[in-house]
């Protein structure tokens, strides 16, 4: 899904207010396109809750980000456990007293930038 910049947002709005008339052409053009298969606000608020691990887990290999008792970290589930992002290294010895995540919560998408970085080798 790509989000619209500033920019954008800002050139959408300029071309309404100086050709009012142009409405139907404004709205057919991409910038205005965007804003119509922006995500809602409940699709976001939804894909940013905590999800209780007694209500699901992730799928297996998914990054999420892991809510501990007493801190947080990120891991994935695989094969009846969690591995976690710890000191520079994924490791299931997750912490002290073998604390098991309570909630989980899916990872946001990388921003498209990044995404066209990697791709071109600049990241």
């Amino acid at each position: 899904m790509k989000m619209l910049s500033l920019d954008d947002a800002i050139k959408a709005v300029t071309m309404l207010l100086d050709n009012p008339d142009d409405i139907d052409k404004i709205w057919s053009c991409d910038v205005i396109n965007n804003l119509k298969h922006a995500p809602s606000v409940e699709e976001i608020e939804s894909a940013q809750k905590w999800i209780s691990v007694k209500d699901g887990l992730p799928k297996e290999m998914q990054d999420v980000l892991l809510k501990f008792p007493s801190n947080m970290a990120v891991g994935y589930y695989v094969e009846g456990g969690w591995m976690v992002y710890s000191g520079g290294d994924w490791t299931t010895d997750i912490c002290e007293d073998d604390e098991v995540p309570q909630y989980w919560m899916p990872l946001p998408e990388a921003p498209k930038e990044v995404d066209d970085e990697r791709s071109n080798g600049n990241a």
